[in-house]
């Protein structure tokens, strides 16, 4: 996402009084937040941009927003929460390896990334595992580099944590591994929140144009690691943190975690 439309986005979502009632979609990244925006998108019937600049009209905003009293003034907030240790190697990937979608969004983060951490070898995940979530957890970018820096994964989640408990029925939880335990029964919850009337069929027919195959045209466990759409699974963490990782991120976020209902 460039700069301008960035900026555009923080006029739209913090500036003035708006005449518009966006859907906002928020995640700290790597949580699934693009897929929920199309599931939400579908649901309510509002256009969801991606990587354009978006029309001055109602609209799904995507973002990795902090959580803000202002924000919660548009009528629905959906929070996307994700297993940690999940998002710690899914972000690995992504800032670290990079892929396709770095490559032509965000083509000067990965060099950044990797200079500031300067790893050995990048495809030694394990080892290389703990460095990278202590450095997820302190880096702060400067707001010339990034502008609308979320904070960490425990200061973005915490944050929206209490906008729920003082916005229940603005802010809607979501957790990612409950959306890939069954979407269609998500995607139902979403359109009674959303004032919808679709049916749990509807919603499944709905869902499918989303889903991890027929995006990807793999499974969901099937990895290419060259590609945004990853892996697409929840529990994969167990394949690359090492006790050290473990403890590293226990410091971090472990009561935040475990607050979110990952033990």
């Amino acid at each position: 996402m460039g700069k301008l439309e960035q900026a555009y986005r923080l006029m739209q979502l913090h500036g003035i009084p708006s005449r518009h009632e966006h859907v906002l979609v928020v995640e700290y990244p790597k949580s699934g937040g693009t897929w929920l925006g199309q599931i939400v998108s579908a649901i309510s019937g509002l256009p969801f941009p991606r990587n354009q600049m978006p029309d001055a009209v109602n609209s799904v905003y995507h973002g990795h927003y902090k959580a803000s009293e202002n924000l919660c003034k548009f009528p629905h907030v959906f929070w996307l929460v994700r297993d940690p240790r999940d998002v710690m190697v899914s972000l690995y990937y992504h800032w670290i390896v990079g892929n396709d979608k770095t490559k032509k969004f965000e083509p000067g983060n990965v060099p950044y990334h990797r200079a500031n951490l300067g790893f050995d070898d990048i495809n030694d995940v394990k080892i290389n595992l703990p460095a990278f979530i202590e450095y997820a957890f302190t880096h702060k970018p400067s707001r010339l580099k990034h502008f609308t820096h979320m904070g960490s994964w425990t200061e973005f989640n915490s944050g929206w944590l209490a906008m729920e408990d003082k916005y229940p029925n603005v802010v809607h939880r979501v957790h990612y591994e409950n959306m890939l335990a069954d979407t269609a029964k998500e995607a139902h919850r979403f359109s009674r929140l959303l004032g919808k009337n679709h049916t749990l069929a509807q919603c499944a027919e709905i869902v499918e144009p989303f889903s991890f195959k027929a995006q990807t045209g793999r499974t969901r466990g099937q990895t290419d690691s060259t590609s945004f759409l990853r892996k697409g699974v929840a529990g994969g963490w167990k394949d690359d943190f090492s006790p050290e990782a473990i403890q590293v991120l226990e410091r971090y976020a472990g009561a935040c975690m475990r607050t979110l209902g990952y033990e």
